[in-house]
């Protein structure tokens, strides 16, 4: 009896640590394939100031950047559901992650971003570029066009848009597997679209609020980005998406905390 309570204590404390050693958001690393999370939060900036470097919390110091000045975003410490933004004016600011080596040739990401819009306009909230992979290099994104008002989630450029509803406080969510992608708006999936397929090489950078090509600058707001270079497991999905449903007052479907 003493030798078999001694090993469960030991399996219980193992457990506990494990779920301790979880570093990430909504308590995942998805196994390690974290590679950008930024949380505005985080920042502790002044209501006002300006952005001019937001801090990578994956541990991978992909920071996102702007070194000028008259083109750093925005910080409010009342921002999306009363937690701090970083806020884009949608002409002039916009911010860079550069060029991640664990993106380089993969086929596979996910992505979040906590968002916030209330203009109907063309504009990007992520949108990555590679040095080559097929006629497109860009080759995902997430961003709101003005056409119908809607939400996109596309990759290389012009294949795979998948749309919804546009204004307002959002978690937008997305995943490609090489071929397809799917699309998801507070958790619940808005549809998959094929003819996604590419191979991207050489990761370039990542546009934060703006195209790559120094346009489609996003009048709107963002709390949180989160990019996996992998499509994870819905139970780590749903932990995310739970986790910045209740933070950002989204919600999830049908209105319940799946793993709160």
């Amino acid at each position: 009896m003493k030798i078999y309570l001694s090993f469960l204590i030991i399996a219980v404390f193992g457990l506990f640590v494990d779920i301790q050693a979880q570093n990430g958001p909504g308590g995942t690393d998805a196994g390690g394939a974290l590679e950008v999370w930024l949380n505005a939060e985080q920042l502790g900036l002044s209501n006002g100031a300006s952005v001019s470097s937001w801090t990578d919390l994956s541990g991978n110091s992909n920071h996102a950047i702007q070194g000028t000045a008259a083109n750093r975003p925005t910080y409010a410490t009342n921002g999306i559901n009363g937690n701090a933004s970083v806020q884009f004016n949608g002409s002039t600011q916009f911010l860079d992650i550069g060029a991640i080596s664990s993106l380089n040739s993969v086929q596979t990401v996910t992505t979040f971003v906590a968002a916030s819009t209330t203009s109907n306009h063309n504009g990007i909230y992520l949108r990555a570029e590679y040095a080559g992979g097929g006629a497109q290099t860009r080759f995902w994104a997430t961003r709101v066009r003005s056409a119908g008002s809607v939400f996109q989630f596309e990759t290389r450029k012009s294949g795979g848009g998948l749309v919804s509803r546009t204004t307002g406080d959002h978690i937008l969510s997305s995943q490609w597997n090489g071929s397809s992608l799917v699309g998801y708006l507070d958790g619940t999936s808005v549809g998959s679209s094929g003819g996604a397929t590419g191979t991207p090489n050489n990761h370039v950078s990542i546009a934060v609020g703006h195209n790559v090509s120094g346009s489609l600058y996003l009048n709107g707001e963002m709390g949180e980005i989160i990019v996996f270079s992998s499509v994870i497991g819905t139970c780590h999905r749903n932990l995310i998406e739970n986790y910045l449903g209740d933070k950002y007052g989204t919600g999830v479907p049908g209105g319940i905390d799946k793993f709160r």
